[in-house]
């Protein structure tokens, strides 16, 4: 099944890259994939991100949905503390 995903990066760091994301498919896991396979896997994600280690500490993968849309709604959600953290450890 074909998967397209449309990124942009945001910011670059030492160890770490911040990247804005849009699904143009729904496929199961399919950002973390991507991500993963461009060799900036999403950070804390245990299942695709194996070969790959950082020194950030978080208790979840660092995957946010910053806005969903439907023809009925749309829905907006802030930058979680955790990921606010990560943001300022990319920048150091």
């Amino acid at each position: 099944l074909e998967a397209i995903t449309k990124w942009e990066c945001k910011q670059v760091g030492k160890e770490a890259s911040l990247f804005q994301c849009e699904p143009m498919t729904g496929r199961t896991h399919q950002i973390r994939v991507h991500l993963a396979e461009m060799g900036h896997p999403i950070l804390v994600d245990r299942q695709y991100a194996k070969r790959f280690r950082s020194n950030f500490l978080s208790r979840r993968p660092l995957l946010h949905a910053q806005k969903i849309e439907t023809s009925h709604f749309s829905v907006e959600a802030p930058l979680p503390e955790d990921f606010q953290e990560a943001l300022s450890w990319i920048e150091s």
